[in-house]
């Protein structure tokens, strides 16, 4: 703010020269002087108007450093999310979500979703696609009303064994690329999550993970549209239910 001053001092100075000079102007007898007044006068009112401008300018860049500071500090009291899987045991993975950073205003609302990522190539039909099946792996989940530490969690039971299923279907893609000659399929189970809270400035966010690796939203839709362009919108099945066929024959047939 310091230059604004100078800059203004600087403009009411040279508004006074002004005055002076068209004062000795008109008292001046001598018509030679008078042209080389007239220039003075044009090139004080020149850098009068630079002089503003530049004011203006410096004002901006402070206006905008400002509003950088402030959300320099805005991100720096966001929350921050963890994904944390764990085994159980061996037949069951668990999944937590926490808050480790700064606290919200309000529980946050998350969607979740887990998919079966595919990689499928064929030689003889020519394709070789990436897609997505989404699978329901986590079917008990409590959400906590915590604005810092656990604010979502699944839970077991012991009937529902997650984890052994989908090692089981990964046997039978590797069963099923020894035994098929130019095709092969990799399997791979992925979690994509979306968390809006609202923040301790009152702004509301939404924050998109796949597992615990902050992802773009536009990512996010992606891999829900394929989904659903590939296999329909009623394909879902539990891990439980899912058949390797279930994945590989619709990549065949389009």
């Amino acid at each position: 703010m310091s230059i604004v001053f100078i800059s203004l001092a600087i403009i009411t100075s040279l508004f006074l020269i002004v005055l002076l000079i068209r004062r000795y102007r008109e008292k001046l007898e001598h018509n030679a002087i008078m042209p080389f007044v007239d220039i003075m006068t044009i090139v004080i009112g020149i850098m009068s108007v630079i002089t503003s401008a530049v004011s203006i300018s410096v004002m901006k860049s402070q206006e905008k450093m400002q509003e950088t500071l402030l959300q320099l500090q805005k991100e720096e009291h966001q929350p921050i999310f963890l994904v944390k899987e764990s085994m159980v045991d061996y037949g069951y993975e668990n999944l937590i979500i926490e808050n480790v950073g700064e606290q919200m205003l309000a529980p946050a609302d998350i969607t979740f979703k887990s998919y079966i990522e595919v990689q499928y190539s064929n030689a003889f039909e020519n394709i070789d696609r990436k897609v997505y099946y989404n699978v329901i792996y986590h079917p008990w989940i409590t959400s906590h009303d915590n604005v810092r530490g656990v604010i979502w969690k699944t839970n077991k039971d012991e009937n529902f064994q997650n984890h052994l299923n989908f090692v089981e279907l990964t046997k039978a893609a590797n069963r099923y690329n020894s035994e098929s000659e130019g095709e092969y399929v990799f399997i791979d189970l992925v979690n994509y999550l979306s968390v809006s809270y609202i923040d301790v400035y009152g702004d509301k966010n939404v924050k998109y993970y796949r597992d615990n690796q902050l992802i773009t939203r536009e990512e996010y839709e992606r891999v829900y549209d394929l989904a659903y362009s590939t296999f329909g919108e009623h394909h879902t099945k539990s891990i439980d239910k899912v058949e390797l066929n279930d994945l590989i024959v619709p990549l065949r047939a389009q």
